[in-house]
């Protein structure tokens, strides 16, 4: 992926690096607003055409993420291979200043198209396509005024270029015509390129670590298609349903902000260790109050909401944690592909969280999804534990812990965010 710091570079002054961010974070605005306006939106039309079942909203959003999961590992390996100003268009890495953005345009875009959809849903359709209409030139034009500023983007990596030259003939002569057949040769080489993101994924010494956020990804404890559908179907209204998603993204935008504090402090292997702790036991509770039966229908609900609320500090404080490690362990060189990897195992976790809500598509089966959610916390607790295990050879150090003593984090460029 392209990552874009908050440095200026060496090549820009003051100014010219404050003109590129500001229409970077343009171009992120329309993106995430348009993005999560539709994605709520999405969900509010399916609820309505297919009422009292989750089987629609899980099929439509397994075959989105369906094809992320096919199509990860190869665009990672294109993002490096081709002309980035195409690239930069289609996928920026995120920073946090950008995180923050995406979290204020899923904040404020959901509330918005279901108040608009309250009055009708004629005029949803209508807003949500004109808002994408419109904002498209300028998106476009922006990120195209920041590749042009920065020269260093139109620069494939050295390790891609280098992978070219291997795998160039020789000879020109010596390359496949359009109308021969690709000999076993071609066929192995494509097949050891399609391999060689996910062998690397797996030799590298985060894997553990990286492999936990995957796993996290295996919910439907989330204010996205499965328990907004349930919501809807349980009698909440498209507005409460944002009102909680708005309260959600409000604590998740403090945790970008506590999560580095934390850091500074203990380092992010110790504080991965207790923002998931701190995910894992909300969650637990949460779903232990949403199954009890002595309680109504709408209390156990709001339980449930109330333990998802309070896990999102957790999982943005443990999102935060492990791009930290990532960034740190992994060359800056093979760092596009590995993130590409770890996008396309998210996305298969994810299709699994949406295969149990096509299992259990009544409302009323809905807590057997979010035990399953639970194990799956639980599951990615104990990766991540024994991560910290192998790295520090203890989970717990007194001493230290009690002397307070600040995390020396290593010089590099900025964080990488996961987008959610």
């Amino acid at each position: 992926m392209v990552v874009v710091g908050n440095r200026p570079s060496a090549k820009l002054n003051e100014a010219d690096f404050t003109r590129i961010t500001v229409r970077l974070y343009a171009s992120h605005l329309l993106s995430t607003w348009n993005s999560r306006m539709f994605e709520f939106a999405a969900f509010l039309f399916l609820a309505g055409v297919f009422p009292g079942t989750l089987l629609f909203a899980s099929i439509y959003a397994l075959a989105r993420s369906f094809a992320v999961f096919l199509l990860s590992s190869l665009i990672g390996r294109l993002m490096d291979r081709s002309n980035r100003l195409l690239t930069i268009r289609h996928s920026i890495d995120l920073n946090a200043s950008m995180r923050r953005i995406d979290l204020v345009a899923k904040l404020v875009a959901p509330l918005f198209i279901s108040l608009v959809d309250a009055a009708s849903t004629y005029a949803a359709l209508w807003v949500v396509l004109g808002s994408s209409l419109a904002s498209v030139t300028v998106e476009y034009f922006a990120i195209a005024q920041v590749y042009h500023a920065v020269p260093e983007l139109a620069r494939p990596s050295e390790t891609t270029e280098l992978s070219d030259h291997i795998l160039e003939p020789a000879d020109p002569r010596d390359a496949s015509t359009p109308n021969q057949k690709p000999s076993l040769e071609h066929i192995s080489v494509y097949i050891n390129g399609s391999l060689s993101p996910w062998c690397s994924y797996f030799r590298s010494p985060v894997l553990l670590a990286s492999l936990s956020l995957c796993i996290l990804y295996l919910t439907v404890l989330s204010f996205n298609a499965q328990m907004i559908t349930y919501l809807l179907a349980s009698g909440f209204t498209a507005t409460w349903v944002s009102v909680f998603r708005l309260i959600s993204v409000v604590v998740e935008l403090a945790a970008t902000w506590a999560a580095p504090m934390l850091m500074s402090q203990i380092g992010p292997t110790r504080s991965g260790l207790w923002f998931i702790t701190w995910q894992s036991v909300c969650a637990a509770v949460g779903v232990a109050l949403f199954s009890t039966a002595a309680l109504e229908l709408r209390m156990r609900s709001i339980a449930l909401i109330s333990g998802v609320i309070m896990s999102r500090i957790g999982l943005w404080g443990f999102d935060l944690s492990v791009q930290f490690l990532v960034q740190e362990e992994v060359a800056s060189v093979s760092r596009s592909q590995f993130s590409a990897t770890e996008a396309a195992l998210q996305n298969l976790f994810e299709m699994l969280s949406f295969a149990t809500t096509s299992i259990f598509a009544k409302p009323e089966q809905f807590q057997y999804p979010a035990l399953i959610s639970v194990g799956a916390t639980m599951v990615a607790n104990l990766c991540f534990t024994t991560y910290v295990r192998q790295i520090r050879g203890h989970l717990f150090h007194k001493s230290r812990c009690l002397a307070r003593q600040k995390y020396t984090r290593v010089d590099d460029s900025d964080v990488e965010l996961t987008t959610r």
